[in-house]
C-alpha cells in the first residue's frame, strides 16, 4: 500500500499519537503501509528513510530548483524513484532490478531478468551489463520491446522492454552492479539475500541557531512594545 503527503514524518511529529491512540508510524504499521511518498523539506537531492515499523519513506526534490518529475515504480513488489528532467528526449526508467536503496526489504531471489519502461519511441535501445562482487563474474543481455502499457488517458505512449539473462551458474547473491547503456545511462546497485547498509537522516525544518535568532528579535520587539506602551513621550509636529 503507498501513501502521498506533501508533508514528511518529521512534519507530522510522529512521537505525537493521533485520536486513535496511535503513532503515525504505528498506523502506517497496523494497515500495511510499504512506501510513504513525500516531499515538503525541498532536499537537494532525493531522500530515503528506511523506517522501523516496516514502511520507506521517499522524499523528492522542489520542482523549483530540480527541473523536472518523480517517477515510481512498483515492479513484482520491488520499489524504485527516480528524477527525470523535463528535456529528456529519451525518458525510460529501469523497474527491475531495483536499487536495493529504494527497497523497503532485502531481496531474497533474483528473477534473472531486466525491465525497463520506456516513455518515447526514441527511447528503444538498451542493452545490461551485472557484475557479482564476489564472484567478478559479468553476465549480460539486451532488454527488446514486450508490449505497450495503458495509462488512464487510454493512450500507449509507455512501452515495456525486458530480457532474461541467460540461464548458467551464475550467483548474484550477494552484491551486483547493473549498468544500463544505450538510450538509457545508468548505473545501480543491487543486493541479493544480503541486507544493504546506509546512512540515513531525517530532514528537519528546526535550526536551532535560526530558532534562537528568532526568539530573541521577537523578545526584543515585545519589550520595545510594552516599554512605549507605558513610557511618555511628546512629539511635536
Amino acid at each position: 500500500t503507498i501513501v502521498i503527503s506533501h508533508y514528511t514524518t518529521t512534519t507530522f511529529y510522529p512521537q505525537y499519537k493521533t485520536s486513535s491512540g496511535l503513532t503515525l508510524g504505528q498506523l502506517f504499521k497496523k494497515w500495511n503501509i510499504k512506501y510513504f511518498i513525500n516531499g515538503h523539506v525541498h532536499p537537494k537531492n532525493l531522500s530515503t528513510m528506511h523506517n522501523k515499523n516496516g514502511f520507506i519513506e521517499l522524499t523528492g526534490m522542489t520542482s523549483k530548483q530540480n527541473d523536472g518529475f518523480h517517477i515510481f515504480t512498483v515492479d513484482n513488489g520491488h520499489s524504485n524513484y527516480v528524477h527525470l528532467k523535463t528535456d529528456t528526449d529519451k525518458p525510460a526508467v529501469l523497474t527491475y532490478p531495483p536499487p536495493s536503496l529504494y527497497e523497503n526489504e532485502v531481496m531474497k531471489e533474483f528473477s534473472e531478468v531486466v525491465r525497463i519502461i520506456s516513455f518515447s519511441n526514441k527511447a528503444s535501445q538498451f542493452h545490461a551489463t551485472i557484475e557479482n562482487e564476489n564472484s567478478k563474474e559479468k553476465i549480460e543481455c539486451s532488454p527488446q520491446f514486450v508490449r505497450t502499457i495503458p495509462n488512464q488517458r487510454g493512450d500507449r505512449s509507455a512501452r515495456l522492454f525486458q530480457c532474461n539473462l541467460p540461464k548458467k551458474n551464475f550467483n548474484y547473491k550477494g552484491k551486483n552492479t547493473l549498468r544500463i547503456d544505450g538510450d538509457l545511462s545508468e548505473t545501480i546497485e543491487f543486493n541479493v539475500d544480503k541486507t544493504y547498509k546506509v546512512s540515513e537522516k531525517h530532514i528537519v525544518e528546526f535550526i536551532p541557531v535560526a530558532f534562537a535568532v528568532g526568539i530573541s528579535l521577537a523578545l526584543i520587539y515585545h519589550f520595545c512594545v510594552v516599554v512605549f506602551m507605558f513610557l511618555p513621550f511628546k512629539i511635536k509636529l
